[in-house]
């Protein structure tokens, strides 16, 4: 069977296929999944999974969407979860399977996208987890429908993902990915933004209830994200300025203060100030 391939997901899986021999070399110098994790600069993921880990039943089945190269999958497989993942580029699927062997972890991957991805697999899930993929969906509403099928009842659905403030457009963001990619850290990828209340909107025709938004910067340490925004390259140029670095490091401070309360979650939530974790129940 074969689906379809926008323009743009075309694009971004020759972009992922140009790398391989690179990613391979990363997987072959690393002796755990730790180093693995970090020596591609996604060590952020380790932070994600700790707290998606706390959402999920022991030994849940997990589906991951758009596993990338597989980081946030053999992340949750350590810690007991039976997870397996559907990605659009085989490259990525090869990746994550070696890796998987070579640290001894259960895991398979599906090819597909996540807009045809319940005609590929069998079975129901406890949880999905979208993992900043989701908007790199060129019909999210699709794959949010397809998710519901496949999750048992009250079963969840989990994403992290970049946020659009309210005082910038859509039009904005394109132009800026045109013509700055590499201070929007911008790789080449099937990129599309959202306002937070259209990922709301997203939930509900899908079908989903129990719909809850946290602030990231309640959820994670914010130390690993400056280290990221610290190591972030793109075609061997970092992404980020020192002093950008300064200036995020006092805002992550500030802000960190402030994030465990009620009153800011629900601010940024409807306001679409900051990238969230979202968790949504099937009925």
């Amino acid at each position: 069977m074969s689906f379809e391939v926008s323009d743009g997901l075309a694009k971004e899986l020759q972009i992922r296929d140009s790398i391989k021999d690179e990613l391979v070399q990363k997987l072959d110098s690393s002796n755990s999944l730790e180093s693995w994790t970090l020596r591609s600069n996604k060590g952020l993921i380790v932070e994600q999974t700790k707290r998606i880990a706390r959402l999920l039943p022991p030994k849940a089945r997990v589906l991951d969407v758009g596993f990338g190269s597989g980081f946030s999958s053999l992340e949750l497989g350590r810690q007991g979860f039976l997870v397996r993942g559907v990605e659009p580029s085989i490259t990525n699927i090869e990746i994550a399977t070696m890796a998987a062997k070579k640290f001894g972890i259960n895991f398979s991957g599906t090819h597909a996208t996540a807009e045809e991805m319940s005609r590929f697999l069998t079975g129901t899930f406890d949880a999905i987890y979208f993992n900043s993929s989701l908007h790199h969906c060129d019909d999210p509403y699709a794959a949010l429908q397809n998710a519901y099928a496949l999750l048992d009842k009250g079963g969840i659905v989990i994403f992290i993902e970049p946020t659009l403030k309210p005082w910038r457009s859509k039009s904005w963001f394109f132009r800026q990915l045109e013509n700055n990619p590499i201070g929007m850290a911008h790789y080449g990828g099937n990129e599309h933004i959202y306002y937070n209340w259209e990922y709301v909107r997203m939930l509900r025709h899908a079908g989903f209830t129990d719909i809850t938004y946290s602030s990231l910067f309640a959820e994670m340490d914010p130390r690993p994200m400056i280290v990221a925004k610290i190591q972030s390259k793109i075609a061997g140029v970092y992404t980020h300025s020192m002093f950008e670095i300064a200036i995020r490091t006092v805002y992550y401070a500030a802000i960190e203060k402030v994030a465990h309360t009620k009153i800011f979650s629900t601010f940024y939530k409807w306001l679409s100030l900051g990238d969230g974790l979202w968790v949504a129940k099937r009925i």
